[in-house]
């Protein structure tokens, strides 16, 4: 999964949201939690520091290759975006966490349907 130089923010964003699902397995409830200190795709290897939460302790899960490039290409561009907070993924500027709905009303509006 590569970033396409043709990504505007929100597919960007969307591209990143499914590479780290996919290349951590890590629930819904944590990826709404990901915090930019946490999201190391520099490192060697790369991998995500997840939280301790309800009975699960603080972990680190490593990301599959396939989704360095494209969760590296978002937190650059993070970086440069007025967003409040530390979430790696958020709906306004304001610092609100995305909702489970978040990545499928996104491709609803591009494809012209303001439905979800």
């Amino acid at each position: 999964m590569q970033p396409a130089p043709a990504d505007d923010l929100s597919q960007l964003r969307s591209r990143a949201i499914v590479a780290l699902f996919l290349g951590t397995g890590i629930t819904v409830a944590e990826g709404r939690a990901a915090v930019v200190g946490d999201l190391h795709p520099e490192a060697a290897p790369p991998y995500l520091r997840v939280p301790a939460h309800g009975a699960r302790d603080t972990r680190t899960v490593h990301l599959a290759p396939f989704a360095v490039p494209i969760l590296a290409a978002w937190q650059e561009r993070r970086a440069t975006l007025p967003i409040a907070g530390d979430l790696v993924f958020s709906l306004q500027t304001n610092g609100q966490a995305m909702t489970v709905k978040t990545p499928g009303r996104d491709r609803a509006r591009r494809a012209g349907s303001d439905r979800l």
